[in-house]
């Protein structure tokens, strides 16, 4: 069984090591190309100093992400569960409690909310 690392404090990007987090794709940065969104991940534990959520709100400040999906681990929870709930967190401060249910119906949410977080485009010009 792989072990899970809690947090990396590097990731290479393009050969190069970059602070955790999306390096170029980042929220942070603005070498992304509108409408782009960088979604993250984490699956969180609490622990006696903060809750998984006040996990997860650190984790996506750190990571520069748009929008950060969060599962709460331990107990039969997350990874290899057929059902799942979470919180989805984005950086304009908004919080979505994603209800139990499948990981299709998740992931429907997660597509959903990303849609939701991208700008309106305008009506293509009617051909005359």
């Amino acid at each position: 069984m792989a072990e899970r690392l809690r947090d990396v404090e590097l990731i290479e990007v393009g050969g190069q090591p970059e602070p955790e987090g999306f390096g170029p794709w980042s929220s942070q940065t603005s070498t992304r190309t509108p409408p782009s969104r960088v979604v993250g991940f984490a699956a969180e534990t609490g622990d006696e100093m903060s809750s998984v959520l006040e996990h997860a709100r650190k984790k996506l400040a750190r990571k520069g992400c748009d929008l950060l999906v969060v599962n709460a681990v331990g107990d039969g929870r997350a990874f290899e569960a057929p059902h799942n709930a979470g919180w989805l967190l984005a950086a304009d401060g908004s919080e979505t409690v994603r209800p139990r249910g499948t990981q299709a119906l998740l992931a429907s949410l997660v597509w959903d909310a990303v849609a939701a977080h991208l700008p309106s485009q305008p009506e293509p010009p009617v051909p005359r």
